[in-house]
């Protein structure tokens, strides 16, 4: 029964009911001994009669009630009085998002502000550990001034009454069943919600605000929950969204929910997309001002850029309204907050982390010639939320330059100061990979979608193109605006363009035994460079030049040479190492100095270096083992989604249907792997083999229930069968001495295709290309070389093989006939290996010189152009480390690194790290 005004509940006096559809029986209220208005939500009566349920729900709401947020309703109190449960709350003005969504589709502008505001207020939860598990657009709050306000948090006990599945039992403590149509796909299986289930919800509600229709519907709960189970909505392309925008509703609303980003990921791409103008260049870029710097920005010093607004012309808004229902500034925190950390944390934090870094890196551009100071990092920059993919040092040493993903997932240049906190994307360098500075620190070259590029240190402007190319590492940039890059990204010489663009001509030329020719440096004379030759299972550091093909070698066994007054810089193994080097003799002299890294430690990955002293430097896993993930990509190398957990993993392989992913994982400890079978929709593995030897390279038979692989369980490495499910015996296919190990099954069973070394043991060992008849049929030779030939792969009408070859003294992948292999033609252009066809044959990939993922497109033997679609940063130490979907889109990759884990980049000064 509702209570009439004057009616006291608890200390509280009711004024007046409040209709705001959605919020159930809600009262302005007056709290006396505060003096202050309040609201009051009166709970259905089931609360105050269920003394587990009423106790479950306020130690939800008491946790909740230490939320502050201006996008959170602020609870107050919870209380009950004479069994009646309420929950006290600051007052509540407005409508609910149901409300403003009663006429249809919000305009977009409108449905960014709001998306940002409860984008925000979930990112907030999040990091107290609270989720609200039953997010829709009856529990958000939209007030007269455009502000958001989501309510709900830590009434999820509540929402099992007043949902339309409120008559289910059995519901388990600290679940909720959610609302039909607004629930993830793993509350609809039953499991615990998540804040990525969160993120799920919010990606209905946003999808809803841009369609106005619910991207879940159904006439029954069931029929609902199943489509939220199985459907895959997309935004109709003719409402012309920014493309980002419709990627970030796709990201939120995966299945998958690792695939999802987190809450304050996507309120940083809803704030980039709702800023309207470029705000005047001190305001601060983060809700922790930075510590002003004392030194004057030097002219060539750009200021800190500021992301692109969304264009008027794309984002279609309606007439502009009355100034009373203008759409206002985002609620007061503009920055989403960071995942894991409490805002006061962070905000020590930030402090703590100026007052070490600006006095050391303000230390390092004033220090004299002469070397001072200690050998170790003196600070260290950490982008929490932005794992860096590569990274360059401004010459004059006050800003980093780096390539990661956005909030959406794609990736591109951001910048940031060394003496500042915060870090601003470039407005159109999507896709950038590689970037490079001018000498003047005013402009960065990168590569992207293609082409090598320009932009400008601040921003302003648009990038321009400055020749075709697909490369594999950075170039350099001299003085008189000529840059010294490699060009084509499967491997190859160097060349040289103009700055301001022009035509790319040969500077080096490759000799035999060479694979590519990367990372050119600059010396001071501004006409040679240095740069890494990279061989079959070499690598050293030369010295080239504009003037002539003529070129010296100067370090034997490394890679990545840089040169800072008079010494060189470079990596040797898992070293960042630093040696005295004479620029004019060529010479490296003295000993050579280990600066970082090293066996047992992390190893140094990469570096740059500044020539007023500083030298950054970012650490990795050593080589060696070290656990890898599977992760999904799009032809452009965008990471898209996960599989499982991350683990040693070696060859992967995905079954006919996609679904599945037979993999080899070593276990902790041990040198032996085994088959394992993953589950691609839940990250779920089930062994197949547990024997004590090494079992290897996984091939899936044509109807995806049985598996080939290797093993060495009788000495050596023969190849075994076993069911997919892991039951039952493992048989023999292949044995004998020698190894054996097969690497396709054709479509039609009738085929296996494998490499073995049997018959020419006593010749060295070299491999073969055989084929074995099924069911028990021979085995035949199908390709015999004087060199070697490995990894064979039939395509899928039986036609051809794909195969790595040796003949002309370096890998590169061939396609021959079947059965005999005649009318053989090379598809890699300057090398190549682990070749894999796309599953309607009309395509070849391969790994090209600087792990370059390349593409062919083939018909009928016709071998294209390879093209260059991502660098794979690959497990490739235990097999195939790639495989494809059917439609050749999507590439499943056994991915080394920490994926979203950041790594700092330390910063020290490089003089004191030569004075011992």
């Amino acid at each position: 029964m509702p209570f009439a005004p004057g009616t006291r509940l608890g200390p509280f006096e009711i004024l007046a009911r409040l209709e705001i559809a959605g919020l159930g029986e809600l009262y302005r209220a007056r709290d006396h001994e505060q003096q202050r208005e309040i609201a009051i939500r009166v709970l259905p009566a089931e609360f105050g009669a269920d003394p587990d349920r009423l106790k479950r729900f306020e130690q939800e709401a008491r946790a909740a009630a230490l939320l502050s947020h201006p996008n959170i309703l602020a609870v107050h109190d919870i209380g009950t009085d004479a069994r009646t449960a309420y929950i006290v709350s600051e007052p509540i003005e407005g409508k609910t998002l149901r409300g403003a969504l009663a006429a249809g589709a919000l305009p977009v502008r409108t449905a960014i502000q709001y998306g940002v505001q409860i984008a925000h207020a979930l990112a907030a939860a999040h990091e107290r550990g609270v989720v609200h598990r039953d997010l829709k657009p009856e529990n958000i709050l939209v007030g007269s001034d455009g502000r958001v306000r989501v309510v709900g948090f830590g009434l999820a006990t509540v929402t099992q009454v007043e949902s339309a599945l409120a008559g289910l039992k059995g519901v388990a403590p600290g679940v909720t069943l959610g609302t039909p149509g607004y629930m993830s796909p793993e509350q609809v299986r039953g499991v615990p919600p998540d804040p990525r289930s969160d993120v799920f919800t919010f990606g209905a509600i946003l999808y809803e605000m841009l369609t106005g229709a619910r991207p879940f519907a159904g006439d029954t709960p069931l029929v609902t929950m199943t489509a939220v189970a199985k459907e895959e909505p997309k935004i109709p392309a003719d409402l012309q969204l920014p493309p980002v925008l419709e990627r970030l509703v796709d990201l939120c609303l995966r299945k998958k929910p690792g695939s999802r980003p987190a809450a304050a990921d996507a309120a940083r791409v809803l704030h980039d997309l709702w800023q309207p103008a470029p705000p005047p260049p001190t305001a601060p870029t983060r809700a922790i001002a930075p510590l002003p710097s004392p030194l004057p920005a030097p002219p060539a010093a750009a200021p800190a850029p500021r992301p692109a607004p969304v264009p008027d012309v794309a984002l279609a808004p309606p007439p502009p309204p009355a100034p009373e229902a203008a759409i206002p500034e985002p609620a007061p925190v503009v920055a989403p907050p960071r995942r894991r950390l409490v805002p006061i944390v962070i905000a020590l934090a930030v402090v703590g982390l100026l007052v070490v870094l600006v006095p050391a890196v303000l230390r390092l551009l004033r220090a004299p010639a002469a070397p001072t100071g200690p050998a170790e990092p003196i600070a260290t920059m950490t982008m929490p939320d932005r794992p860096v993919a590569e990274f360059a040092l401004s010459p004059d040493g006050r800003l980093v330059a780096f390539t990661a993903g956005d909030g959406a997932g794609a990736r591109q240049l951001w910048i940031r100061s060394l003496t500042a906190t915060g870090e601003q994307p470039l407005p159109g360098t999507d896709g950038a990979a590689f970037p490079f500075w001018s000498p003047d620190s005013r402009f960065i070259a990168y590569f992207a979608q293609g082409a090598l590029r320009r932009t400008t240190a601040d921003g302003s402007g648009a990038p321009q193109v400055i020749a075709e190319a697909t490369a594999s590492s950075a170039g350099a940039w001299n003085g008189g605006d000529v840059i010294v890059f490699p060009r084509e990204g499967e491997g190859g010489p160097l060349v040289r363009v103009d700055a301001k663009g022009g035509t790319p001509a040969p500077v080096t030329d490759l000799r035999p035994g060479e694979l590519a020719h990367m990372w050119p440096v600059f010396l001071p004379d501004g006409r040679r460079f240095l740069f890494t030759v990279v061989g079959e299972n070499t690598r050293s550091v030369h010295v080239g030049s504009l003037e002539s093909s003529e070129r010296q070698q100067v370090l034997p066994d490394a890679s990545g040479g840089a040169l800072a007054a008079d010494y060189v810089f470079f990596i040797r193994g898992n070293l960042l190492t630093v040696q005295p080097f004479d620029a004019e003799r060529l010479e490296a002299r003295g000993d050579a100095m280990p600066v970082g890294g090293g066996a047992g430690e992390e190893a140094v990955r990469a570096f740059s270096l500044s020539t007023g002293g500083i030298l950054a430097y970012q650490t990795g896993p050593p080589s060696g083992p070290a656990r890898s993930r599977l992760v999904w990509f799009d032809r452009t190398g965008m990471e898209i989604g996960t599989v499982g957990e991350p683990s040693d993993y070696g060859d992967v392989s995905l079954s006919p249907d996609g679904m599945r992913i037979a993999v080899s994982v070593r276990p902790p400890d041990t040198a032996a792997a085994d088959i394992v079978v993953i589950d691609v929709a839940t990250g779920m593995p089930a062994p197949v083999t547990s024997d004590p030897a090494d079992d290897t390279a996984p091939v899936w038979s044509p109807d995806g229930r049985r598996l080939l692989y290797a093993s060495t369980r009788s000495g050596s490495r023969d190849i075994f069968q076993k069911s997919a499910e892991g039951t039952g015996s493992d048989a023999l296919i292949v044995g004998g001495e020698g190894d054996q190990v097969a690497y396709d099954w054709s479509r039609d069973g009738r085929y296996v295709l494998y490499q073995t070394n049997q018959p020419r043991i006593a010749e060295g060992g070299n491999f073969d290309l055989w084929a074995r008849m099924l069911p028990g049929g021979p085995s035949f030779a199908y390709f015999r070389t004087i060199r070697e030939a490995t990894l064979p792969k039939l395509s899928p009408d039986r036609q051809w093989v794909a195969y790595t070859s040796f003949e002309n003294g370096r890998e590169d992948v061939y396609v021959s006939r079947f059965p005999r292999p005649v009318g053989r033609r090379r598809v890699s252009a300057r090398g190549g290996s682990w070749p894999r066809w796309r599953r309607d044959g009309s395509e070849l990939f391969y790994v090209g010189p600087g792990n370059q993922l390349m593409a062919a497109s083939i018909e009928r033997g016709d071998v294209g152009t390879p093209a260059a679609l991502f660098t794979l940063r690959a497990k490739a130490d235990r097999g195939y480390a790639y495989d494809v979907s059917a439609d050749g889109e999507r590439i499943l990759v056994n991915a080394t690194g920490d994926g979203r884990v950041a790594r700092p980049i330390a910063l020290a000064d490089w003089r004191a790290q030569v004075r011992r």
